[in-house]
């Protein structure tokens, strides 16, 4: 399988320290950055686009676990099962939704062809599509408790501290003597 060809460390990287040790070589935006703009209707909007933005945020660091991590922890433990694959591929879709509508949205609202808050709302309802899919992903997630556990300890970590790096690297020795057969 391909899986034997790629050296070990580099799977160890992809699967516990995308965000740590890969993220940092692209560009960052930060939420909180919209609500500074001087443009007048966000000013005038500004407790809409200020709840957008916790929303929004929320909603990242969600899937960031979930999407990312979660599903991470699953393939590296070999539990993906064909069962359960549908599932997973409507989660992935939906997702891939929810960030390209992001981006064709943004553009139109750029453009002036349509308001920022049409925007936002439109790629609010986009998020339903995921929530949706999270929860067709209900048998997969009881299936695989321990996982899931470790992943909302990791979003309350990652919530609660800028040390969430060091908690994969936990979860990271936690699985790797799992795969061992040690637990």
């Amino acid at each position: 399988p391909i899986r034997a060809r790629i050296p070990y460390f580099i799977e160890l990287l992809f699967v516990f320290l995308p965000y740590a040790l890969i993220r940092p070589f692209f560009p960052k935006t930060r939420f909180r950055d919209s609500a500074t703009m001087k443009d007048e209707l966000v000013i005038k909007n500004i407790t809409f686009y200020k709840w957008a933005i916790y929303v929004t945020k929320a909603f990242y660091i969600f899937a960031k676990h979930f999407v990312g991590f979660y599903l991470n922890y699953l393939r590296f433990l070999n539990r993906d099962t064909a069962e359960h694959q549908h599932t997973m591929y409507l989660m992935l879709i939906f997702c891939a939704f929810s960030t390209t509508i992001s981006m064709f949205l943004h553009t139109l609202a750029f453009k002036g062809y349509i308001t920022k808050m049409t925007s936002y709302c439109i790629y609010l309802a986009s998020y339903f599509g995921t929530f949706y899919s999270w929860y067709k992903m209900f048998d997969v997630f009881y299936g695989n408790l321990d996982l899931f556990l470790l992943t909302i300890i990791g979003i309350v970590v990652n919530v609660t501290t800028k040390q969430h790096h060091i908690y994969q690297v936990g979860v990271l020795c936690i699985l790797l003597a799992n795969k061992a057969g040690y637990w």
